[in-house]
């Protein structure tokens, strides 16, 4: 079975015990709204101008329809400019390394 669900901690732990085999995925819109929420978090450090940037770096890959566009998002991220001036954004990059297409 495959469950896709908001980002409750609740839902998913009562779902995961009553489905040890299940498949548990976040929905888009709660992925992308969780990206947005900690490029905006103080402690993250993100600039304001570099935020929408990230997002949609982040979007693309989400995006992605094939496994080769996955990892050329992904290598955009690395080489973007506004990743790069950010030591929080680098050290979270395995996180995009495991988003796999919304297909």
């Amino acid at each position: 079975m495959i469950f896709l669900t908001d980002d409750s901690r609740a839902e998913r732990t009562a779902l995961s015990r009553t489905f040890p085999h299940g498949k548990l995925l976040l929905c888009c819109f709660h992925l992308l709204q969780a990206v947005w929420r900690w490029l905006c978090c103080k402690e993250n450090d993100i600039s304001m101008s570099d935020r929408a940037t990230l997002s949609a770096v982040i979007e693309d890959t989400l995006n992605a329809r094939r496994e080769s566009l996955l990892h050329s998002c992904y290598h955009e991220a690395l080489e973007s400019s506004a990743f790069n001036r950010s030591s929080t954004a680098r050290g979270s990059i395995g996180l995009s390394a495991t988003l796999t297409p919304c297909l």
